[in-house]
């Protein structure tokens, strides 16, 4: 990997910084990634156990900024049990447990370090399947999250801070002569707490309904409901300052509450020898939903300086400086009432079988989000459309997709028109026996080929 990350770039299509031109290639783009993961497992007649190691580090360029890069670093380590028939009344006990220790950091050019970010968290979860209860079968559990968060350095726009929290939930399912019906409930306790402040908790409480009809053999409608809480994260909570892997200035709002979402999904799928589609429509309202958008008050971060409406998304310099010409827009993480409502739909035809497979798709899905009050939210993703072909024969597996997404001009205020873009991906894969019963692939892979 160059240390000198001016070295590598990345074509893209339709894209300069300044919006203008067809094509570009993006300075500062280079990206190095290794990964590696191993597992073991052990099955018996009464359980299982297994253990799993993942590596992953990570150098890629930041193209707002002519030499900043980030240095990512992750290790994560798994364990599972299973027990089956304990008692009498539980079919199986399923214990799983994940440790993850990530850091990264932001290089402003190369040698010369900024904010250093450290993450470690644990989740433990012990659930377990109960025998039949007239007809009912279910899970039940228990598990809980811990997180240990840091940022240090000149530009951390985050404080040190611990968060923990624990839930129960209960998931069940019945088989009737129409088809089945889901019922889920869970209710969580948080407590985020910063090193530098006072700590802020939260319950949320969510609960599901679901049906699924078989209209017949090969046409299936499903109808979902749900009604589920989310507590806010550190990071929309305690941020304040420059956050350079995205361009922007950050400041959370501790006073946040708990988001409240509705939602209802309806989805109708076919399901036939060798065509099968599928499509669903949702709405979602969110009370009190936590978003990033950008202001426009002419202030400094910190809120000093003289009031100027201008009808532009303020920008400020990394340290907080109002300055029409910064380098980072300034954010706030803001609470209201919104809603979202979209679709989404795919499709498959088997056009070979026997020794090679061939398989053509397609998909399409959009979505709108608007505060109650029905202004546009920021960050709201293009409708797009895709189509693929899968071919198979023996060892030889190869793909290539086709996505396009429009542009996007259902805007927020202060938020500025995005230009559609194509995406262009072709993978070929081969799979090795080796001996012993293990497997090995070795793959090519393109992406962003469109030009």
């Amino acid at each position: 990997y160059p240390n000198d990350l001016d070295a590598g770039t990345l074509y893209v299509a339709r894209f300069n910084a300044d919006g203008t031109g067809d094509r570009h290639t993006l300075n500062n783009s280079a990206t190095w990634l290794h990964a590696g993961a191993g597992s073991y497992g052990y099955i018996g007649d009464t359980g299982s156990a297994a253990v799993s190691i993942g590596q992953f580090q990570t150098r890629y360029g930041l193209p707002v900024e002519e030499e900043a890069f980030i240095d990512m670093n992750q290790m994560r380590y798994d364990v599972q049990g299973i027990l089956h028939a304990p008692v009498r009344f539980l079919e199986s006990i399923e214990l799983r447990a994940g440790y993850t220790d990530y850091d990264h950091t932001e290089f402003e050019e190369p040698g010369v370090a900024g904010t250093v970010f450290d993450n470690k968290q644990s989740q433990v979860r012990l659930e377990a399947v109960h025998a039949p209860i007239d007809g009912w079968r279910g899970v039940f559990g228990l598990q809980n999250d811990h997180r240990e968060f840091s940022a240090e350095g000149e530009e951390a726009f985050v404080p040190s801070s611990t968060t923990e929290g624990i839930g129960l939930f209960l998931m069940e399912q019945r088989t009737f002569d129409f088809g089945s019906i889901e019922l889920g409930a869970r209710v969580q306790r948080d407590k985020s707490e910063p090193d530098d402040g006072s700590s802020n908790e939260f319950t949320p409480i969510s609960f599901s309904a679901g049906s699924v009809f078989n209209l017949s053999d090969a046409y299936h409608l499903k109808i979902y409901l749900t009604r589920a809480q989310r507590s806010p994260v550190a990071e929309e909570l305690y941020a304040f300052g420059p956050h350079l892997a995205t361009g922007t200035y950050e400041r959370g709002d501790d006073d946040l509450d708990v988001e409240t979402a509705s939602n209802a999904d309806v989805g109708l799928d076919y399901h036939g020898e060798r065509l099968f589609w599928q499509i669903n429509v949702y709405y979602q309202r969110i009370e009190d939903y936590v978003y990033l958008t950008e202001v426009d008050q002419g202030l400094n971060a910190d809120g000093s300086g003289a009031v100027d409406v201008d009808g532009e998304a303020d920008r400020v310099d990394e340290e907080g400086n109002f300055d029409p010409a910064g380098e980072l827009l300034l954010v706030d993480y803001q609470q209201d009432d919104a809603e979202f409502y979209g679709y989404e739909a795919q499709a498959s035809y088997q056009l070979l079988t026997g020794p090679v497979a061939l398989r053509a798709s397609m998909f399409t899905d959009k979505v709108i989000g608007q505060l109650t009050n029905s202004t546009n939210l920021s960050r709201i993703p293009p409708a797009r459309y895709g189509f693929g072909l899968d071919v198979s024969r023996g060892p030889l597996m190869g793909n290539i997709s086709y996505i396009h997404a429009l542009s996007q001009n259902n805007l927020a205020s202060l938020e500025t028109p995005t230009k559609g873009y194509t995406m262009l991906t072709a993978n070929v894969s081969y799979r090795l026996d080796v001996p012993g019963g293990s497997s090995a692939e070795i793959y090519l892979q393109g992406r962003n080929l469109s030009r």
